[in-house]
């Protein structure tokens, strides 16, 4: 329910580069093709593994195979026409791949052990309430989107009836998580749902772009009102990874700079 971001990210950008030129011996199902290239299902779960998981799988889908489609026009196209930047691309290209190598190198390895216990997240919370105060109203919710109606409508039934384990089985299915939505950053009608209905607890099928989505509030906190750490705390553990991460990556290249010889020759630069 964000803004999409139209620019088109490095990691999208070695992702299609791996459509373009994997090769499967799986027959596995085509669901596209642009001349004699074929798109299989092995390829997208290769590159999107947590696509299938998703609750609007089918508008991923067809997103990511419009992207597909449209490369491939592109590239094939492109082929025709060899240009003097066919040398900058095989640099572009070795530079990803390089990029690739050290980021699974850093995931695999060097960041695998990293933990962070309930007590750092408390103690950074606590240092730092200040930053933890609504500046807008704002509302914790989750949502539930889906392509179908009668779907939503059986969901929002689920929610209201409140069973517990209903309400798991609806969990998993749809890989739910908590969201904060601070006001003005969601389309107008959901935002009105969302903050016009003080004493609503469930909130929808709206329909929107993706779908239909409903809407379960967990609760709304004024502008000015302290946000209680349950609601930021996979916030809070996401900052003091990063954190964690970072000082790995600098012990790490220190600790490999003194292994290996490093010259830089600075008349030639």
């Amino acid at each position: 329910m964000t803004k999409t971001n139209k620019h088109i990210s490095p990691v999208f950008f070695i992702s299609l580069l791996f459509l373009l030129f994997a090769c499967s011996d799986n027959n596995d199902e085509v669901i596209a093709s642009v001349g004699s290239k074929k798109l299989k299902h092995s390829e997208i779960e290769f590159i999107y593994p947590k696509l299938y998981s998703q609750n609007n799988y089918k508008t991923q889908k067809k997103i990511i195979l419009k992207k597909w489609i449209d490369t491939e026009l592109l590239y094939q196209e492109a082929k025709k026409h060899r240009s003097k930047n066919n040398y900058n691309i095989d640099q572009k290209t070795k530079y990803y791949k390089k990029q690739l190598i050290v980021q699974a190198y850093l995931d695999d390895i060097v960041y695998k052990n990293i933990s962070i216990s309930n007590s750092e997240i408390f103690e950074r919370y606590k240092k730092n309430k200040g930053l933890y105060i609504a500046s807008k109203p704002i509302a914790i919710v989750i949502n539930y989107l889906t392509n179908s109606i009668e779907e939503s409508e059986k969901i929002k039934n689920i929610l209201t009836l409140s069973d517990k384990a209903e309400i798991n089985l609806l969990n998993n299915k749809y890989s739910v998580k908590q969201q904060i939505i601070k006001k003005g950053s969601v389309v107008p009608k959901v935002e009105k749902e969302i903050f016009s209905s003080y004493n609503k607890k469930i909130i929808g099928p709206i329909k929107i772009k993706a779908g239909f989505v409903v809407i379960k509030i967990l609760k709304k906190i004024k502008k000015g009102e302290q946000i209680p750490l349950v609601f930021v705390k996979n916030e809070i553990k996401e900052e003091i990874l990063l954190e964690k991460q970072n000082n790995s990556y600098k012990n790490l290249l220190k600790k490999i700079r003194k292994k290996n010889k490093v010259k830089t020759y600075e008349k030639n630069n």
